[in-house]
């Protein structure tokens, strides 16, 4: 039997036989037998395949403004790395180290506060080497001096304003109203919104004019002016403008009867048009007659308004009046 090495590109073969048995993977070149490459094994080195070295173990001691950060030797590795402050912004002055020979450092002149540093092993370069670099190691915090304790402020919410407003009043067939609150304790200022609109005045009390037929919600806020409160939760109310409805004008009609004079007539003259709360009511107008002499009837009408539900006449008794004259209103 014959040991031969067959060349491939980039690939080597190395076949041992062993048995004179059955020749499957044997072929013959040259009168000699050469073994199929049916068996083959890569040499190059794949890095998924390399091992990670172990993860420090980071201990800190601390003495006056120095630190030693120490960790046990790793086996395989070649160095540290060792970084500061990636937590805590105190120590992002700590320069990193890439390449510490040693298994520990020292860092002096420290001023007072709170720090972190972590450390990873490092393996040698090389494609030919077993051994990559370990993960970093969880933070280790230390103290530096002496650090105040953080106090926690417990704030406190402003009170709700309670917020009011006067009746609606009517003006061309929009309304007006005046929002009214109370001071509220530390507060240093407020916000105001209507329908979630901010109102540019927010004292009060506050004019809102000229607002169309609908409804509005007025929303009050407190703003806290002290470090430990809060803003208010907002205080509303609701503000409903009403359409405003037309009413037809009563006309009057008459005249005044004397017992012994001759009749004179009734001068009708309109007193308004829109009732002042934009409700129905009473629409008046008034005419005037004069009784000179004896006893009068004044005799007056008027014609039926739509959306009118009463009517009120004045003189409400028109008879057996003495002379002088008379208002009538309706």
């Amino acid at each position: 039997m014959t040991l031969r090495r067959l060349l491939l590109p980039a690939i080597a073969f190395i076949v041992i036989i062993t048995s004179c048995g059955k020749d499957d993977d044997l072929t013959s070149v040259d009168g000699e037998l050469t073994a199929k490459p049916s068996m083959t094994a890569s040499l190059g080195n794949n890095s998924s395949d390399k091992t990670k070295l172990n993860v420090p173990v980071v201990t800190t001691t601390v003495t006056g403004t120095t630190v030693v950060v120490s960790w046990e030797a790793i086996p395989n590795a070649v160095g540290y790395h060792v970084v500061f402050g990636d937590i805590d912004s105190t120590a992002n002055s700590i320069p990193s180290q890439p390449k510490v020979l040693t298994t520990s450092v020292t860092i002096s002149n420290l001023t007072g506060g709170i720090y972190k540093v972590k450390v990873k092993a490092l393996a040698a370069n090389g494609s030919d080497i077993m051994f990559k670099d370990s993960p970093f190691s969880n933070a280790s915090s230390f103290t530096v001096g002496s650090v105040p304790p953080v106090v926690e402020v417990v704030k406190t919410k402003l009170s709700t304003p309670v917020v009011t407003t006067t009746q609606i009043s009517y003006n061309s067939g929009k309304g007006n109203t005046t929002a009214t609150w109370g001071n509220i304790a530390n507060a240093s200022s407020y916000t105001v919104t209507l329908n979630g609109n901010p109102v540019s005045s927010a004292t009060s009390p506050l004019s809102l004019t000229n607002l169309e037929p609908g409804t509005y919600v007025l929303a009050v806020t407190a703003v806290s002016g002290a470090t430990n409160y809060l803003n208010s939760d907002p205080g509303t109310t609701t503000i409903i403008v009403k359409d405003r409805r037309s009413i037809s004008t009563p006309v009057i009609s008459g005249n005044v009867t004397y017992t012994s004079a001759t009749a004179g007539s009734v001068s009708v003259t309109p007193l308004f048009i829109w009732p002042p709360n934009n409700k129905l009511t009473t629409v008046t107008f008034v005419g005037t007659g004069t009784i000179s002499t004896g006893t009068g009837t004044i005799n007056a009408s008027h014609t039926t308004v739509t959306n009118a539900t009463s009517y009120v006449m004045t003189p409400s008794t028109l008879s057996n009046l003495a002379p002088g004259t008379y208002t009538v209103a309706v």
